[in-house]
Parts: C-alpha cells; structure tokens; sequence
C-alpha cells in the first residue's frame, strides 16, 4: 500500500483570481454597454463571444482535470450571465395579437436549468424547488423556523416590489393597458432566470469561496441581468436598480440560510408582477 501523501486540488484564493475576476466584469460591462451605444445585434454579438469563451474555457479545463476541482466548474457558472443576456437581446419576442414583449427567452433558460442543475455541475442539487444544501457557514434553520423564513421573505420580497413600482410613469411604460398573459409571460421568465442563478450558479460559488462570498456574487450578477431585461419591459431608475439589487441580495441571503426555492422564486415572481403591473393597472 502506498504511503505517498494524497494532493488535493485547493481553491483559489481571492488575489490568484482578481486578474481573471476584473477581465470578466469588464467583459460583462463592455457586452452591456455595446448594446446601449450600439444597438441590440451588437452587444448580443459581443455575449454570444464572451459565452463561447467561457464554454471553450468549460471544456478545456473539464478535460485538463479529468473533471475534477473547481475551475471548469467556475467558468460554466461564469458562462450563465453571458448566456442570459444573450438570449434575452435574440429570442424573438412574445406575441399575443398585435402585442409583443420580451419573454421568451425564459423557455432556454429553464431548459438549461434543469440539464445543468445537477452532477457534475453542481454537486448536491437542490431538486426542483427544494432546499438548496449550502456550505453552512451561515447556519441552518430548523423546519419549522425555514418555513417562517419563507413566508417573510416572500412578503418582503412584495413589499419592495411595491416601493420600486411606486416611481415606474405609467405613460412610458412598454406593457401600458396590454393583455395580462404578456405580464405572465414575463413574470414565467424573471422567476426561471431567479431560479436558475440560485441553484445552479450561487452553490456552485459557495463550495469555492463559502457561503458569504457566494451570496454577493451571484446577487450582483443576479441584479445586473434582472436590470437590464426590465429595461427591455419598463422605464429604468435608480429606485428600480436600487430595488432590484436590495431584492437579489435578499433571495441571496436566502438562498445561502438553506430556505426552499419555492419561497426565492414566489419572492421574485410577486416583486416583479407590482413593478410590471404598475403601469397595466394605472
């Protein structure tokens, strides 16, 4: 029996991965910023770029480790934003009789949610809409307590849903006096994507940097695609981004204390029927 020790594979701290980090930030950045000087086909053109990187990156890595250790796993889940964007700036849009909208884009995301929210991705799935099995360090509720938890959360998440479509002018709002299957349609899709990022990609980081880093992180890339798809639905301010950011560090938060999915994805849907429904209902 050999008695050399056994190397395992260490994740990254923080200072090996700032290079790497910044590079990516600035390509999300640029990617949104050339579509809003350059137009849709644009910045939808630069996504689809950054995404076959990163799938690119995916595969060499997976084969490089025979599919072991984090970094393949890291840039899958850093290829979801990409993807995301991509599909909401080229999926044709929504149509019900003469009225079109920018849902459709939900349908690919689910389906990339259920084919990668499992192994070897993500290693203890959360199931449909179960508990999500974090790295703990923020504590588990009991059952009883979780379910408390998710009530409150839900209802927070409507409250502020109503705070940030308090300031949304009913007069330039794309969805005015539409039929309400359009703001189902869109709810469907803002839920999947809430979906998608809290069992695939928030685990994923919290088995890599923990539970605190983890919720920041998918938080923010959370709130920065939730923002610029309701650009594509209702007017933007500085409310609604404020809002929006303050709501995705909640299901964050959420999601790294253990609660069902079930309470993150209510939570968005009701957050973002009051921002959608307030310019319908006026």
């Amino acid at each position: 029996m050999s008695t050399e020790p056994l190397t395992y594979l260490q994740p990254p701290t923080l200072r090996i991965l700032a290079g790497p980090t910044l590079v990516y930030l600035a390509a999300l950045i640029a990617a949104e910023a050339c579509v809003r000087t350059l137009g849709d086909f644009s910045g939808a053109t630069c996504y689809a770029l950054g995404y076959v990187v990163l799938v690119n990156v995916t595969v060499l890595a997976y084969r490089r480790f025979d599919g072991e250790g984090f970094r393949w796993r890291l840039a899958a889940v850093a290829a979801v934003p990409f993807l995301d964007r991509l599909l909401v700036l080229s999926l044709p849009p929504f149509t019900w009789g003469a009225f079109e909208v920018s849902a459709l884009w939900g349908l690919p995301l689910l389906a990339t949610a259920i084919a990668i929210g499992r192994p070897p991705l993500v290693s203890r799935p959360a199931g449909l809409l179960g508990q999500p099995v974090p790295a703990a360090r923020l504590g588990h509720p009991n059952r009883a307590t979780s379910r408390i938890l998710a009530v409150q959360v839900a209802i927070m998440a409507l409250c502020l849903g109503v705070i940030a479509a308090l300031p949304i002018p009913s007069d330039t709002a794309r969805i005015e006096k539409e039929p309400l299957i359009a703001v189902a349609a869109v709810v469907f899709a803002f839920c999947v994507q809430e979906w998608l990022y809290r069992l695939v990609v928030q685990p994923v980081v919290a088995e890599v940097w923990g539970d605190r880093i983890s919720m920041l992180a998918t938080s923010a890339l959370v709130a920065f695609t939730s923002v610029a798809a309701l650009s594509e639905v209702v007017p933007i301010g500085p409310t609604l981004v404020g809002l929006t950011a303050a709501v995705s560090l909640l299901f964050g938060l959420a999601t790294a204390r253990g609660l069902p999915l079930t309470a993150i994805v209510l939570g968005r849907g009701l957050f973002t029927v009051c921002v959608v429904l307030a310019s319908v209902l006026r």
